[in-house]
């Protein structure tokens, strides 16, 4: 017996010295990165971050729209479960912004839960 998922959990490990490199990361700037222009439809389900260290804030949108910002700690935090701007269509940009940061965590671990939608 086998269960079939439409929705995939997808992550990205951040480190603050590629943040810095690329971005303005920094306790008042934020990075934005580009991650995918994926080939179907998205709905952005579910975020979940964590830290080594202090407190970070994340958001992913298309550059003009965000999501909700997520309060990534230590202990791990994640959404309501209601996310605001959660869906992208074909090949738009889906970009993750990371800053305003406490304590400068050196790692943070986000992971997403995506479902490809139809086209």
């Amino acid at each position: 017996e086998k269960s079939l998922y439409n929705a995939k959990n997808k992550n990205i490990i951040l480190a603050s010295s590629t943040l810095a490199y690329i971005g303005s990361y920094g306790a008042s700037g934020t990075t934005t990165i580009l991650l995918m222009n994926n080939i179907r439809p998205i709905t952005l389900n579910k975020m979940y971050c964590k830290t080594d260290t202090g407190t970070v804030f994340i958001r992913f949108g298309d550059g003009t729209n965000w999501t909700d910002e997520l309060q990534c700690s230590s202990s791990g935090v994640s959404d309501d479960g209601a996310i605001a701007n959660n869906t992208w269509i074909m090949r738009e940009d889906f970009k993750i912004q990371v800053g305003t940061q406490a304590s400068n965590p050196n790692i943070i671990t986000v992971t997403t839960n995506i479902n490809e939608d139809a086209d």
